[in-house]
Parts: C-alpha cells; structure tokens; sequence
C-alpha cells in the first residue's frame, strides 16, 4: 500500500514524462545493466566516433540522431563557455590580495 500511495503522489505531483523517465533510469541502473553498457559502448566505440564526425558534415537518416547531436553540441557549447569565463576571471589580476591587503592594479 505504501509503495502504491508514494507511486500515486509522484503520479500526480510530478511531470508524469520526468517520472517516466526517472523510474527507467533506476531500473536501468542494475550492476548487470551497467556491465554490458560498458561492454557496448566499447564494442561500438570505433563506429560511434565515426558516426559523431560525420554528423558534423552531414546529416543522419535517423532524427532521433540528429536531435540528440543537436543537444550534445548545445550543452558542449555552454561548457566550453563557463570553461573559458571561469580562465578569464582566474586569470584576472586586477585585484589582487597580497598580505591581507587588496590592491587594485590597472590593466591596459
């Protein structure tokens, strides 16, 4: 019973597609799940990769395929960006705290 009222609360308090797609996650998590999606993706590394180059020149047959390539490409994008704002303030010495003292030193 409790396990059926905790299903219907998230049923009806949560998106019902992030639902969804949560408890496939969990049920895809088991130790044997995750041993033969390793041995997959080595199995298959070799002819992804190549799938991965092409999909930058042309595009694939498949639009699931090129939809998830189309949001991979977005979320790298929007990493490499934090990456390089995140270098810039690192390396910024406009500020600078030496001795227990900020000092603001110009930069041209």
């Amino acid at each position: 019973m409790d396990d059926e009222l905790s299903e219907l609360t998230l049923s009806v308090m949560a998106n019902r597609t992030k639902y969804d797609k949560c408890k496939k996650n969990i049920a895809q998590s088991t130790p044997t799940i995750q041993d033969t999606f390793q041995k997959e993706k080595l199995y298959y590394k070799d002819r992804i990769l190549h799938m991965t180059r092409d999909l930058f020149h042309e595009r694939c047959e498949n639009e699931t395929i090129n939809d998830a390539h189309q949001e991979y490409l977005k979320s790298c994008i929007e990493y490499l960006k934090w990456n390089d704002i995140t270098e810039m303030v690192d390396g910024d010495t406009r500020n600078e705290v030496r001795g227990g003292e900020v000092t603001a030193t110009l930069t041209r």
